[in-house]
Formats: structure tokens, C-alpha cells, sequence
């Protein structure tokens, strides 16, 4: 390693590991993070992708936290009710794993019981079993109407947090931002069109629903 100003090379063996909770490309555009920072660091890269995109571990996990629960807190917790993993799986785990232990840190703490139920669940994750998680659309709509409602039950799914549904989406904030900034000035036009704040309806065919 040569330091800032110095004129010698001091031996050394360490290694580095970094990780980000976004691409590394996606933080460089929004300027997030140093580009030459990055590139200093990107030797190896390991994609891991989120929680909510490989449930899948779902099981293994909790095999896991519940046992570590068990053994940190003396409980004697061996099995999880199917409304219990439902709900984990409807839930969108913005915090990825370190959320999920914390759940299970705290339900296998606080449980009267040797089986978890959705009683031991966290406000948020009861409130996301209620909510909608799926839309359907009639054949022959427009794509650009199907988007904006996609964009907007997403918006509503992340509590109007548009920080949070960009990454749900899998678009950059400020892509989002211009696509809701258009559908805005579209409706304000359509608006104009038909003298009143709604869209004229297609004649002949269905809406979303």
C-alpha cells in the first residue's frame, strides 16, 4: 500500500469487502456513490439478490432464527403456523434478512407459545396481509395505462414511499419520477380535452380492474 504523499510502499494483507443496497451502477448515477471508489474496489462481485426476490430461503431462515432465538433466550419454540409463513411471504422486506431476524428475534422473545402465530408479527407485516398484490388487465389496453396503474397500485403497496416502490420496481428514482410526471401532465391534458378532470371512456372496451 503506497499512502496519500508518501514515497514507500508498506506491506500489507488485508482484504476488503463492501456491499450496497443497490447496484453499484444505479448509486453512481444517482451519485451516491464515487466512481473511482467503486472501481478500486470491484475485483470480485457477488450478487445477492433481496429477500423479496428468493423466498424461497424462506425455511431455511427461519430453521435458523428460531433456533438462535431459542438458544439466546431459552425458549422452546419449534413450529410456525401457515398464516404466520403466508404472511411472510406477502410482506415486501425492505430490510432484507437483518428485518427478518429481528421479527423472529422479537416474536420468539415475546410468544406464550411454543408455535408462532401471526399475533406475534410486527404492525407492519399484519397490515401488508390485507393489502391487494395483484391487479388484472383487459386484453387490447393501452400499454401506457397498464404501466401507470402497475406504478400506482406499487406506490400504494409501499405506502406512498416512492423511494421504497422505485426499488420494488426495479427502476431509478428519477426514472420513476419522469414517468409520474408525465402521466401527470397527460391526465392534465386529457383533462382540458374534455373539459373536466376526467378521461373520456373508450368506447367498447373494459377499464383495469
Amino acid at each position: 500500500m503506497l499512502p496519500v504523499g508518501g514515497t514507500s510502499e508498506i506491506p500489507i494483507d488485508v482484504r476488503f469487502l463492501a456491499a450496497s443496497n443497490r447496484t453499484p451502477k444505479q448509486a453512481i448515477s444517482e451519485e451516491r456513490l464515487r466512481a473511482d471508489l467503486f472501481y478500486r474496489l470491484n475485483t470480485c462481485t457477488i450478487h445477492l439478490p433481496p429477500l423479496r426476490d428468493r423466498l424461497e430461503d424462506l425455511p431455511m431462515l427461519i430453521d435458523q432464527f428460531i433456533q438462535q432465538g431459542n438458544h439466546d433466550y431459552q425458549r422452546e419454540v419449534d413450529s410456525i403456523d401457515p398464516e404466520f409463513l403466508a404472511a411472510l411471504r406477502t410482506y415486501h422486506w425492505p430490510g432484507n434478512v437483518r428485518e427478518l431476524r429481528n421479527v423472529f428475534e422479537s416474536a420468539v422473545l415475546m410468544t406464550h407459545s411454543t408455535r408462532l402465530s401471526v399475533e406475534d408479527l410486527p404492525k407492519e407485516i399484519k397490515i401488508s396481509m390485507n393489502r391487494e398484490t395483484s391487479f388484472t388487465v383487459s386484453l387490447g389496453s393501452p400499454l401506457h395505462e397498464i404501466e401507470q396503474e402497475y406504478i400506482r397500485r406499487t406506490i400504494e403497496f409501499a405506502d406512498g414511499n416512492k423511494a421504497r416502490a422505485s426499488e420494488m420496481l426495479g427502476v431509478p428514482r428519477r426514472t420513476l419520477y419522469g414517468k409520474l410526471e408525465r402521466y401527470d401532465a397527460r391526465h392534465k391534458s386529457n383533462g382540458r380535452s374534455n373539459g373536466n378532470g376526467h378521461r373520456a371512456p373508450r368506447d367498447g372496451r373494459n377499464g383495469l380492474t
